[in-house]
């Protein structure tokens, strides 16, 4: 007589404490999901405002630096050809046959 009253107060116990512990695990998980759909969305936003304030800033002016850089490369590049034209013209007077340096 009393082991069937055991068997059914301890299956309704146990199923009482079965429901709590499903719904309190339920809430935990619930809320580790909300936590990290969070924390991904305020990552993807921090990445977003980290590119448009430093990371594009800073790849214009890289370009616009090795543009400039190459533009002086070019010109002294330019420069120097012209120098070098000008002094084998000089050379080929001055060595010539009519010029000073005729003999040496």
């Amino acid at each position: 007589m009393i082991y069937p009253l055991k068997e059914s107060y301890w299956k309704t116990w146990l199923k009482r404490v079965e429901e709590r512990m499903d719904s309190m695990w339920l809430s935990a998980h619930e809320a580790a999901m909300i936590s990290s759909h969070k924390r991904n969305r305020e990552y993807g936003e921090s990445k977003l405002r980290f590119q448009a304030q430093i990371q594009e800033p800073y790849k214009e002016r890289v370009s616009e630096e090795q543009s400039r850089y190459a533009q002086v490369l070019l010109a002294q590049k330019v420069q120097s050809s012209v120098a070098r034209k000008a002094w084998r013209s000089i050379c080929r007077y001055l060595k010539g046959p009519r010029g000073p340096w005729r003999d040496r």
